[in-house]
Formats: C-alpha cells, sequence, structure tokens
C-alpha cells in the first residue's frame, strides 16, 4: 500500500492524488511497456521523493497499472500540510468522479 511519513493529511491529498491520476490516467501509459519488458525484472519497491499530488499520482498509478510493484513509500520533507502553498488544484472537472466514488462531500468539507 501507499505509506507516506506526512499521516495528518495523507486521505486528503490521496484522494488529491486519485482526482489527478483520473485526469491524467492515458497519459500514463508509457509505464507499461517499460514495467513489462521481458527483458528487465521489475522493482517491487518504489520509493518517491514529495507527497505532493504529482508524487501521490505517481505512487497510486504504479499500484494501480500493472508494473509488478507491491509496495511504494512516499517521501515528504514537511510534517504536515502547508495550506496556500504549492499548486492549485479544481475539482469542477472532476466533481463527478469524486460523486461516483463517494467522495466529494468529504472534499467540500475541507
Amino acid at each position: 500500500g501507499i505509506q507516506t511519513l506526512c499521516a495528518d493529511k495523507r486521505s486528503m491529498l490521496l484522494l488529491l492524488s486519485l482526482l489527478v491520476f483520473s485526469h491524467f490516467a492515458p497519459s500514463l501509459a508509457f509505464l507499461a511497456p517499460v514495467m513489462s519488458s521481458s527483458s528487465s525484472v521489475p522493482p517491487k519497491k518504489i520509493a518517491i521523493i514529495g507527497g505532493g499530488p504529482a508524487g501521490l499520482t505517481m505512487a497510486h498509478a504504479l499500484l494501480k497499472l500493472p508494473t509488478g510493484v507491491e509496495q511504494v513509500r512516499v517521501f515528504e520533507q514537511k510534517n504536515e500540510s502547508l495550506p496556500g502553498l504549492g499548486g492549485g488544484i479544481q475539482i469542477n472537472g472532476g466533481a463527478a468522479v469524486l460523486s461516483r466514488l463517494g467522495l466529494k462531500s468529504k472534499i467540500t468539507e475541507s
């Protein structure tokens, strides 16, 4: 599963990563040929530096796609989320996805 050192906001960041993943999943198809090559053995454990939307999306993609990866560990420098820092994200385009997953109310409550 996904582990992170910034556990207090992990669920919120994971929800955002799922939203980003659902939007960019087709462009992540490049991972499949690399990881399914018969000449290389895919790593079982992966470390990702950075627990922002991109890092969490990559962690989710590595576990969701048929990559052979069994464990992803995300390392984040900060111990807590810092409101107002980093990039912005609009949930309007992904609201339908969040609704289908039963997660829209959790995002709008925050």
